[in-house]
Protein backbone atom coordinates (compact mmCIF):
# COMPACT_ATOMS: atom_id res chain seq x y z
CA UNK A 1 0.00 0.00 0.00
CA UNK A 2 2.61 2.47 1.02
CA UNK A 3 4.97 2.01 -2.72
CA UNK A 4 0.91 2.36 -4.06
CA UNK A 5 0.83 5.55 -2.67
CA UNK A 6 4.05 6.28 -3.23
CA UNK A 7 3.87 6.43 -6.89
CA UNK A 8 0.70 8.55 -6.84
CA UNK A 9 2.44 10.99 -5.38
CA UNK A 10 5.84 11.10 -7.15
CA UNK A 11 3.73 10.84 -10.38
CA UNK A 12 5.36 7.35 -11.58
CA UNK A 13 1.76 5.24 -11.11
CA UNK A 14 2.94 3.41 -15.00
CA UNK A 15 5.97 2.25 -13.91
CA UNK A 16 4.11 0.57 -10.99
CA UNK A 17 1.18 -0.77 -13.62
CA UNK A 18 3.39 -0.97 -16.46
CA UNK A 19 6.89 -2.20 -15.41
CA UNK A 20 9.65 -0.47 -16.75
CA UNK A 21 13.46 -0.55 -17.89
CA UNK A 22 16.54 -0.21 -17.30
CA UNK A 23 16.73 3.18 -19.36
CA UNK A 24 13.45 4.85 -17.60
CA UNK A 25 11.19 3.78 -20.23
CA UNK A 26 7.45 2.52 -19.15
CA UNK A 27 6.70 -0.64 -21.18
CA UNK A 28 3.63 -0.03 -23.20
CA UNK A 29 3.82 4.10 -23.55
CA UNK A 30 5.50 6.18 -25.27
CA UNK A 31 7.91 7.79 -23.29
CA UNK A 32 9.77 11.49 -22.77
CA UNK A 33 13.62 11.41 -23.02
CA UNK A 34 15.17 11.41 -19.28
CA UNK A 35 18.11 13.62 -19.09
CA UNK A 36 21.35 11.50 -18.52
CA UNK A 37 19.49 8.62 -19.99
CA UNK A 38 20.64 8.26 -23.78
CA UNK A 39 18.08 5.24 -24.50
CA UNK A 40 15.19 6.93 -22.99
CA UNK A 41 12.48 8.47 -24.66
CA UNK A 42 11.18 5.38 -26.80
CA UNK A 43 7.89 4.60 -27.98
CA UNK A 44 7.79 1.24 -26.33
CA UNK A 45 3.69 1.19 -27.01
CA UNK A 46 3.82 -2.39 -29.09
CA UNK A 47 6.49 -3.26 -26.26
CA UNK A 48 4.20 -4.38 -23.56
CA UNK A 49 6.18 -7.51 -21.76
CA UNK A 50 9.59 -6.76 -19.02
CA UNK A 51 12.12 -8.73 -19.91
CA UNK A 52 15.21 -9.59 -17.43
CA UNK A 53 18.56 -10.41 -19.09
CA UNK A 54 19.93 -11.95 -16.39
CA UNK A 55 16.73 -13.56 -14.71
CA UNK A 56 19.18 -15.85 -12.23
CA UNK A 57 20.36 -12.20 -10.86
CA UNK A 58 17.57 -10.38 -9.90
CA UNK A 59 19.21 -9.07 -6.38
CA UNK A 60 19.00 -5.53 -5.92
CA UNK A 61 22.40 -3.08 -5.14
CA UNK A 62 22.25 0.64 -4.76
CA UNK A 63 18.58 0.64 -5.05
CA UNK A 64 18.95 -0.95 -8.45
CA UNK A 65 18.10 -4.12 -9.92
CA UNK A 66 21.91 -6.08 -11.02
CA UNK A 67 20.25 -7.25 -14.03
CA UNK A 68 19.28 -5.14 -17.13
CA UNK A 69 15.43 -4.75 -17.70
CA UNK A 70 14.44 -4.40 -21.07
CA UNK A 71 10.47 -3.64 -22.65
CA UNK A 72 9.53 -6.59 -25.82
CA UNK A 73 6.91 -7.10 -27.66
CA UNK A 74 6.96 -10.88 -26.42
CA UNK A 75 9.08 -13.19 -24.18
CA UNK A 76 10.26 -16.87 -25.65
CA UNK A 77 7.68 -19.59 -25.00
CA UNK A 78 11.08 -22.11 -25.43
CA UNK A 79 14.39 -21.52 -24.13
CA UNK A 80 16.66 -20.07 -26.00
CA UNK A 81 20.56 -21.63 -25.78
CA UNK A 82 22.83 -19.92 -28.15
CA UNK A 83 22.70 -16.74 -29.53
CA UNK A 84 21.77 -17.88 -32.99
CA UNK A 85 18.39 -18.87 -31.37
CA UNK A 86 18.01 -15.19 -29.96
CA UNK A 87 18.77 -14.12 -33.29
CA UNK A 88 16.24 -16.38 -34.92
CA UNK A 89 13.66 -15.54 -32.26
CA UNK A 90 14.31 -11.65 -32.69
CA UNK A 91 13.85 -11.91 -36.57
CA UNK A 92 10.91 -14.42 -36.79
CA UNK A 93 8.44 -12.31 -33.57
CA UNK A 94 10.17 -9.27 -33.76
CA UNK A 95 10.90 -9.37 -30.32
CA UNK A 96 14.92 -8.25 -29.73
CA UNK A 97 16.06 -9.49 -26.59
CA UNK A 98 19.12 -7.63 -26.72
CA UNK A 99 20.03 -3.84 -25.85
CA UNK A 100 17.90 -1.05 -27.87
CA UNK A 101 20.64 -0.20 -29.61
CA UNK A 102 22.25 -3.14 -30.74
CA UNK A 103 20.51 -4.93 -34.58
CA UNK A 104 19.80 -8.19 -34.42
CA UNK A 105 21.85 -8.85 -37.21
CA UNK A 106 24.67 -7.93 -34.63
CA UNK A 107 23.93 -10.80 -32.12
CA UNK A 108 26.44 -13.36 -33.58
CA UNK A 109 28.53 -10.87 -35.02
CA UNK A 110 29.77 -8.32 -32.62
CA UNK A 111 32.75 -10.17 -30.06
CA UNK A 112 31.09 -8.15 -27.07
CA UNK A 113 27.52 -9.26 -28.09
CA UNK A 114 27.20 -11.60 -24.83
CA UNK A 115 27.74 -8.61 -22.97
CA UNK A 116 24.88 -6.85 -24.44
CA UNK A 117 22.17 -10.12 -24.93
CA UNK A 118 20.48 -12.21 -22.33
CA UNK A 119 22.58 -14.36 -20.34
CA UNK A 120 22.29 -17.77 -21.72
CA UNK A 121 20.30 -20.22 -21.63
CA UNK A 122 17.17 -17.61 -21.84
CA UNK A 123 14.13 -19.66 -20.05
CA UNK A 124 10.87 -19.37 -21.38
Amino acid sequence: VFIMGYSVAAGATGRLLFGYDSFGNVCGKKNSPVEGAPLSGQDMTQKKHVFFMNSCNLEVRDVRLGSTVLCVSSCPEEQLDTLEEVQLFANTSGSFLCVYNLNSFNYTQIPNADLLCPRLPVPP
